[in-house]
């Protein structure tokens, strides 16, 4: 319904933040990582979600659009509400929360309040292969055609060495994650087949 709200911040509140947009408050709640950010007085944008329980309409405020993606994308989850949504983009950095996914670092999530063993498994489960992908589509080349030669043949390499097509393109994203220079193919792969 609302892609954001643009005015000034009114009042902090412990679970979130009321603002004035055209004379009309509005009531977000909020991660601990937004409110951070937020000043009364001062004007802020907050990209919105919101839910409906029990007949209540409830909206969900982030400073940036990446949060509030990530918080609708875990309310999705099954046994995973707006409150441990919040509590799990408050209690951990984005980027460590995917790559504790991406990497299957159960014990990372289990360290946030509210998520336990069961919780984080099923976290893992559902939401690895998305954020895989959204990791490796910075590999595609600009043209939208498709990855680049480069990326295509270090994973034909390594699909010859044995790799199963999932964990070639896992090894290569892990190693332009760590160096995203200029880097020849077969270095990618030398790189790539460390640690097997």
């Amino acid at each position: 319904m609302y892609e954001y709200l643009s005015g000034e911040v009114v009042q902090i509140l412990a679970d979130g933040v009321t603002i004035d947009v055209g004379g009309i408050g509005y009531r977000l709640r909020c991660p601990s990582t937004s409110l951070s950010k937020l000043r009364p007085g001062r004007d802020a944008r907050l990209f919105c979600s919101h839910r409906l329980r029990e007949e209540q309409f409830l909206l969900y405020g982030f400073t940036s659009r990446e949060e509030r993606d990530l918080f609708e994308r875990l309310c999705r989850v099954s046994g995973v509400g707006p409150a441990i949504a919040i509590t799990i983009i408050s209690g951990v950095p984005l980027e460590d929360f995917r790559r504790a996914i991406v990497d299957g670092q159960s014990k990372v999530l289990e360290r946030i309040k509210g998520v336990g063993r069961k919780t984080a498994q099923r976290l893992i489960l559902e939401l690895r292969g998305a954020l895989e992908e959204e990791d490796l589509a910075p590999l595609v080349t600009s043209s939208g055609r498709g990855r680049s030669p480069l990326i295509d043949d270090a994973i034909c390499a390594l699909e010859v060495l044995g790799f199963p097509t999932p964990e070639a393109e896992l090894r290569i994203r892990r190693v332009l994650s760590r160096d995203p220079g200029e880097i020849s193919s077969a270095d990618l792969v030398r790189l790539a087949t460390r640690g097997s």
